[in-house]
Order: C-alpha cells, then sequence, then structure tokens
C-alpha cells in the first residue's frame, strides 16, 4: 500500500510518478487528512480545508481539493479492492 505522501503527489500513467515541477504545498498535510477520511468518509472538502488551515495551511484551496479527491479515490480503490465480489 502506498504512503499518503506518494498519493499526494500523483501518479501519471502506468503508475509512475508524475513530475509537475512544484512539490503540493497541500501534500504534508495528506496523512491527517486520511485520518479524518478514515473517521468520517463523508466529510466535505470545505470541512478539511478549514481544519488545515486551522493547523497551518496556507495554499490554494484548489491544490487541497485536488488532494482530496486523488485520497478519496485511492481510498475508494483500495476498499473496492478488498472487497468480495457478489458474483
Amino acid at each position: 500500500m502506498e504512503d499518503s505522501a506518494s498519493l499526494a503527489r500523483g501518479r501519471g500513467q502506468n503508475g509512475t510518478s508524475r513530475s509537475r515541477g512544484r512539490p503540493s504545498v497541500a501534500a504534508p498535510f495528506a496523512p491527517q487528512i486520511n485520518q479524518w477520511l478514515r473517521e468520517n468518509d463523508n466529510i466535505s472538502g470545505a470541512e478539511i480545508l478549514r481544519r488545515v488551515q486551522r493547523a497551518g495551511y496556507r495554499g490554494r484551496k484548489s491544490a487541497l481539493y485536488e488532494l482530496v479527491k486523488r485520497l478519496r479515490t485511492s481510498r475508494a480503490e483500495l476498499s473496492s479492492k478488498k472487497s468480495p465480489s457478489s458474483s
């Protein structure tokens, strides 16, 4: 399983890392966001933004929302792989 930081950096085609220039200012918050998603998978992006801003996040909300989207998607993919098929 990949850690939160590698998920925060994103993946390119074929699962390879993609280079995007500057590192994400949202990436350091990925472990905490993952914890919040584990506690409540229905937590809103706006609530996550509010919490990370209180914790010192000063980046753009679009960067944070992109990170949250990637983390939610990876969590959904992991849970679908773990659940047995109903065939």
